[in-house]
């Protein structure tokens, strides 16, 4: 991973979350992939780039 954000506009604890969505996207300019997470809600998400992606031990290079 080469990069990473994590943004987060829910007030207080949390008492639950859940990964509703996931997207991964390559960059051929860059030969990298960024990806997004959304938790449960607009107002959560991670977003990152990162140069290769394993999903069940499959590579997706």
């Amino acid at each position: 991973m080469t990069d990473f954000h994590f943004v987060n506009s829910i007030p207080g604890p949390w008492e639950y979350v859940e990964l509703t969505e996931l997207h991964f996207e390559r960059d051929p300019s860059s030969d990298s992939w960024t990806f997004a997470l959304l938790l449960w809600s607009d107002d959560s998400s991670m977003t990152g780039r990162c140069v290769a992606v394993t999903l069940d031990g499959a590579d997706l290079n």
